[in-house]
């Protein structure tokens, strides 16, 4: 679009290398809050979808398009995440964090602490 371009040029005047430009987002208009009930997980687990209160659809639409929120559990423990989801993710589910800030996706786990890492 062309509003891309104008912003593109910009980032090309300002920032030394396109790995410095910021990450854009381009959706398409919506009036409303994206219905994410299919695409939630039915286990229980909060998504973090569920634990943040959005007052904006476009914020909110944003966040499900580029990091699919609705379907980010939150799992105290990280024992517990990896054993539901490395290896074998359940429907719906993309990743977890856990308490101590652990990512757990169905290849493996980000550890929030490098001393975890056997």
């Amino acid at each position: 679009s062309h509003d891309r371009s104008i912003l593109q040029e910009l980032f090309r005047s300002c920032c030394q290398s396109q790995q410095d430009w910021p990450n854009l987002v381009m959706m398409r208009f919506r009036e409303d809050y994206y219905d994410v009930s299919s695409q939630k997980p039915l286990l229980n687990y909060p998504t973090l979808y569920d634990m943040l209160d959005i007052n904006d659809n476009m914020i909110s639409n944003a966040l499900v398009e580029s990091f699919r929120i609705e379907q980010c559990l939150l799992i105290e423990s990280s024992e517990a995440a990896r054993k539901l989801i490395v290896g074998h993710a359940p429907r719906n589910v993309f990743q977890a964090w856990t308490l101590s800030g652990d990512d757990v996706r169905e290849r493996g786990t980000y550890f929030n602490d490098i001393s975890k890492i056997n």
